[in-house]
């Protein structure tokens, strides 16, 4: 999220640092049961219920997908300047690939799937799009719905794991950002529907994935406006630096 000033008079509920560390603990705790536990309950089998735990796990994770696509569209409202923010999340989308591909697909290189943080830097040209055109006649209305379903198309045809997820959701908090209850509520509708866009008649399990995730917005509800303090590089650098540690753990230590 883009710095900006701290409004003093905001002092209860959760900033935007608290929140984003709470998604990557979220999101982080899927990379290590994917890998980490997965190793361990090869080597150890159901004996102490690693592969039970990390199923858990792996679902809880999902809630990080609506935590930092609120994130985004924070990001986008208060950010200075629009374009150094979108070659930050891209530039973090591509130092992701390697190690998301490792964990998540057993290679360095891996093109039939992308890693999720592609799809925010794609949802941030749809963002850009919509606020380039923004208004009240048909036409802005047009050009919203086709920015989305561009977006839409294009996460499908790269294969960005979450990707349909990413868009909508983000598309939703987009245009409800006015008031916050309706924003919550209507962003955990299109939540529970994005389950429909992961179905998986192999693996029925997958597609509870999305029942969980809007656990995320009672963590929304705490959110008080303020950006909080924190390190850009540091932020930045966490997911891919956490994901790296846990292939060397699980390559290595095992």
């Amino acid at each position: 999220m883009s710095q900006r000033l701290i409004n003093p008079g905001k002092k209860q509920g959760m900033n935007g640092q608290t929140l984003r560390l709470w998604a990557l603990i979220i999101a982080d705790s899927g990379v290590f049961a994917h890998s980490v536990l997965q190793k361990m309950s090869t080597i150890y089998g159901t004996e102490f219920g690693m592969a039970t735990i990390g199923a858990i796990l792996q679902l809880i994770s999902i809630c990080a997908v609506p935590l930092f696509c609120f994130l985004l569209v924070e990001g986008v409202q208060h950010t200075k300047c629009y374009w150094k923010y979108f070659l930050r999340v891209l530039g973090l989308a591509v130092v992701c690939e390697v190690p998301y591909d490792l964990i998540f697909c057993k290679k360095a290189f891996y093109w039939g799937s992308q890693n999720p943080v592609l799809g925010l830097a794609v949802a941030m040209v749809m963002l850009y799009i919509i606020k380039s055109y923004a208004g009240k006649g048909i036409k802005s209305v047009l050009i919203n719905i086709v920015a989305v379903v561009m977006a839409a198309t294009w996460v499908d045809i790269i294969h960005v794991a979450e990707g349909l997820p990413i868009i909508f959701i983000v598309a939703t908090f987009w245009f409800a950002r006015k008031k916050k209850a309706a924003q919550i509520f209507v962003g955990a509708i299109v939540i529970c529907m994005c389950s429909m866009l992961s179905l998986d008649p192999k693996n029925p399990v997958e597609n509870l994935d999305y029942l969980l995730a809007p656990m995320a917005v009672v963590l929304l509800q705490f959110y008080n406006g303020e950006p909080g303090e924190g390190n850009k590089l540091i932020n930045y650098a966490a997911y891919p630096a956490i994901m790296m540690a846990c292939w060397l753990i699980a390559r290595f230590a095992f």
